[in-house]
C-alpha cells in the first residue's frame, strides 16, 4: 500500500504527542498549545507531501485540530474508565487520536489528491504562505481562547454555550446551507476578484456567520425570542460559533472538493478513453494493412472491368469514413443508423474475404429506434474477423440480433495459427461509455465454441 510510507511520520508524531502530555503533566504545564503545534505540523507535513492544494491544506489544519480536540476528550474519558492515572489516560488518548487523524488525512489525500498543483510561481508561494499563516493563527487563537476561558473559571458557561449550540439544530442547518450557498457562489464569481478581494470576502463571510449564528442561539431562535443576553455568556457563544462555523465550512469545502476531484478524474479518463478509441478506430481504417487489402480488392474489381461494382465499393468505403466523421462527437446513435453503417462495413469485409465470411442479421423492429454507442457494432464485427481464422472451407459466421434489452453479436470460434494481440482499448471505451450513459455494461459470453458480445440498448 502506497500510504504505508507515511507510517514513520504518523507514528513519530503520535509518540511525540504521548511524550508531550507526560512531560507537561510532570512539569505542571498546560499541554494544549504544545499539542496544537504538533498537530498543525503533522497535518501540514502530510498535506505538503501529498501535494494537496494549499486552501485545502489550510482548512484541513483547522478541521483536524477541532477533531483532535473532540476525539481527545472522548478517548480520555474512555481510557479513564480502565486506567486510573489521569496523565497516562490523557497521553494514551492523545496517541490514539493522532494515529486516527494522521491516517485519515493520508487516506483522503490518497483518494483525492490532484497531480497538477503549481507551487513554483511567486504569486502562488505568497498565496500558500498567507493561507497557512491564517489557518495556523486561527487554530492557535481559538485554542488560546478556550484555554483562557477554562482557566478563568468559565468552564460551566463554556459547557452551557456548547450545549446551547448543539441543542439548536436549526442554527446548525443554517450554517450548513449558508456554507454551501457561499461556496457555490464564490466559485462562480471568484474569477472577477483579485486575490486580496477573495480573502476579504471569505473572512467577511466567516465573521458574519459567526456573529449571526451566535445571536441566533443566544436569542433562542426559532422557538423563542429573548433579548436578555449576558456579555460573558455571549463571548462563550462566539467561541463556540467560531469552532462550529469553521468545522462545518471545512467539511462542506472538503466534500465539495472531493466531489469535484472525482468528477475531474472521471472526465479526464473519459477524454483519454475517447481519444484512444477515436485513434484506434481511425487507425483500423487507414492502417497500411487495411489500405493494402482494400486497394487490392478495388484493383481486382477495376481489372475485371466491373465499373459498377468498383464504383459501389468506392462509395461504401467513403460512406464508412463519412459515418465515422459525422458520429465522432455523438455519445450515442440510433440502432438503425449503426446497422446501416455496419452493413456497408460487412459488405466490404465480404468482398475482402470472399466466401469465408457469413452474416445473419435478426433485429426486432421495436429495437430499431433504440440507441447504441457509435461504431460499437462495427468494432465487435471487426474484432470477430481480427481474432478468428477465415476460410471458405470453415467460414466465420457472425450473427447480429436483438432481444429487446441487448444488441448481440455472436460468432463461432476458429482459432488463428498466429493469434493477434489485443490492446482492449476499444472495448474498454465502449464499456465506460455504456456505464456512464445507462449504468449498464456490455456483457461477454464464451463457451468454447461461440463468443457472444452483448451491448445494452439505450
Amino acid at each position: 500500500m502506497r500510504s504505508s510510507r507515511y507510517g514513520l511520520t504518523i507514528h513519530g508524531f503520535a509518540l511525540l504527542h504521548f511524550a508531550t502530555v507526560l512531560i507537561c503533566n510532570a512539569l505542571g504545564v498546560n499541554d494544549s498549545l504544545f499539542l496544537t503545534f504538533l498537530s498543525v505540523l503533522m497535518v501540514a507535513i502530510l498535506c505538503v507531501r501529498k501535494k494537496l492544494p494549499i486552501e485545502f491544506t489550510a482548512l484541513t489544519i483547522v478541521l483536524i485540530n477541532i477533531v483532535c480536540f473532540a476525539l481527545g476528550v472522548w478517548f480520555a474519558k474512555l481510557a479513564g474508565i480502565v486506567i486510573p492515572s489521569e496523565s497516562i489516560s490523557h497521553a494514551l488518548s492523545t496517541l490514539i487520536t493522532t494515529e486516527i487523524v494522521g491516517w485519515g488525512v493520508v487516506w483522503f489525500a490518497e483518494k483525492f489528491a490532484p497531480d497538477d498543483v503549481d507551487s513554483t510561481s511567486e504569486v502562488n508561494r505568497i498565496r500558500q504562505t498567507s493561507w497557512l499563516i491564517a489557518a495556523v493563527a486561527a487554530v492557535f487563537a481559538v485554542r488560546v481562547a478556550i484555554t483562557m476561558t477554562i482557566n478563568s473559571g468559565g468552564r460551566g458557561e463554556a459547557l452551557t454555550a456548547f450545549s446551547a449550540f448543539m441543542g439548536n439544530p436549526t442554527a446548525m442547518l443554517l450554517i450548513v446551507a449558508a456554507s454551501i450557498i457561499f461556496l457555490q457562489t464564490y466559485k462562480r464569481s471568484e474569477h472577477n476578484l483579485e486575490y486580496a478581494g477573495k480573502v476579504m470576502v471569505f473572512i467577511l463571510f466567516l465573521v458574519v456567520m459567526v456573529l449571526l449564528s451566535a445571536l441566533f442561539v443566544a436569542m433562542e431562535l426559532p422557538l423563542r425570542f429573548t433579548l436578555s443576553i449576558q456579555g460573558s455568556y455571549f463571548a462563550k457563544l462566539l467561541i463556540v460559533a467560531i469552532i462550529t462555523v469553521a468545522t462545518i465550512f471545512a467539511l462542506v469545502y472538503m466534500i465539495d472538493y472531493a466531489l469535484e476531484a472525482n468528477n475531474r478524474l472521471k472526465a479526464e479518463r473519459e477524454r483519454a478513453n475517447r481519444a484512444s478509441f477515436r485513434y484506434m478506430s481511425l487507425k483500423q481504417q487507414v492502417n497500411p494493412h487495411f489500405l493494402f487489402n482494400s486497394l487490392n480488392v478495388l484493383d481486382a474489381l477495376v481489372q475485371s472491368g466491373d465499373k459498377e461494382r468498383s464504383s459501389e465499393y468506392i462509395h461504401k468505403l467513403a460512406s464508412i469514413y463519412r459515418y465515422m466523421i459525422n458520429s465522432e462527437n455523438e455519445e450515442f446513435v440510433p440502432l438503425g443508423e449503426e446497422l446501416e453503417f455496419s452493413r456497408k462495413f460487412s459488405e466490404l469485409l465480404k468482398l475482402r474475404f470472399s466466401k469465408g465470411l457469413e452474416f445473419q442479421v435478426d433485429i426486432l423492429d421495436s429495437d430499431l429506434n433504440r440507441y447504441v454507442v457509435p461504431c460499437s457494432l462495427q468494432l465487435l464485427v471487426e474484432n470477430a474477423t481480427k481474432h478468428n481464422a477465415i476460410s471458405e472451407g470453415n467460414p466465420l459466421k457472425i450473427e447480429i440480433f436483438s432481444d429487446g434489452d441487448y444488441l448481440c453479436v455472436r460468432n463461432n470460434i476458429i482459432p488463428r495459427i498466429n493469434p493477434v494481440e489485443s490492446t482492449g482499448v476499444g472495448l474498454k471505451y465502449i464499456q465506460q461509455q455504456y456505464l456512464n450513459l445507462s449504468g449498464k455494461q456490455p456483457e461477454v459470453e464464451e463457451n468454447g465454441t461461440t463468443y457472444t458480445a452483448k451491448l445494452p440498448l439505450l
